[in-house]
């Protein structure tokens, strides 16, 4: 009785801390997300999200930028292929790059509580962006 009893307290002081962790890091947060460039030689990739957190099934615009090994923009119709370690789809893949960009639609899987890593990769270059998967009812 009072181990079931000590597993509950545990419970519910886990469960208020959880639910304060999200509270106090804005878990609904909708602020857009990006990568620092890469750095390996050549050339040189930045991903970017419109939101940092969606619901299962949510959607959120995600660009790569490339840059060529000289540093400008790499210049039009170059491959870049998306990836999502939890399912996510996305509208295009791969897509052609154009002004130096890469942009498609991401629509997260139905696995919440967790993050999806999406990444792109254009010649060589890789970058990684991770974006957090509510519950629809969170």
């Amino acid at each position: 009785m009072a181990r079931s009893f000590l597993n509950r307290k545990i419970f519910m002081a886990l469960a208020i801390l959880f639910a304060g962790l999200f509270v106090g890091c804005d878990g609904g947060s909708t602020s857009p997300i990006s990568t620092a460039l890469s750095s390996e030689t050549g050339y040189k990739i930045q991903l970017s999200s419109s939101i940092d957190t969606v619901s299962v099934g949510g959607k959120a615009i995600i660009t790569a930028t490339i840059l060529e090994p000289d540093g400008s923009p790499i210049r039009d119709d170059e491959t870049v292929f998306f990836a999502s370690s939890e399912g996510g789809s996305f509208s295009d893949n791969p897509i052609s790059t154009k002004n130096g960009q890469a942009t498609v639609a991401y629509t997260s899987s139905d696995t919440p509580m967790r993050f999806d890593n999406i990444t792109a990769s254009c010649h060589g270059a890789i970058a990684t962006i991770n974006i957090w998967i509510l519950p629809q009812s969170f």
